[in-house]
């Protein structure tokens, strides 16, 4: 099971349309299996959100984690349905969001 266990974004960016929540080394990390995986800048470095509708829009991104010599990467579907992802990342990006409720789940259109 994946869960996880901190997200600290290095910097958000918010224009008029998105929020960019940039993530640097170690910044984020993942729960896997008993084993603490650290985010690695190898691949998607951001998670950029709809400023009005609080939805996050780069889906097709892929991150990468390193436990030692292990790398392990997850689509950003992927970390959609992790428990806590959401939470984790409505609470960083509500200060940025526009007419968006602050209260509720997130449901991505496939």
């Amino acid at each position: 099971m994946v869960t996880v266990k901190m997200l600290k974004p290095y910097y958000i960016k918010a224009d008029e349309q998105h929020i960019r929540i940039v993530l640097a080394y170690q910044s984020f990390a993942v729960l896997i299996n008993n084993k603490v995986y650290q985010f690695i800048p190898v691949e998607s470095k951001q998670i950029r959100m709809n400023r009005r509708t609080g939805r996050v829009e780069n889906i097709d991104a892929k991150f990468a984690f390193q436990n030692g010599k292990n790398v392990i990467y997850m689509s950003m579907a992927e970390l959609i349905s992790t428990p806590g992802f959401l939470m984790h990342l409505h609470t960083i990006a509500q200060p940025y969001l526009k007419d968006a409720p602050t209260v509720g789940v997130q449901t991505i259109d496939t």
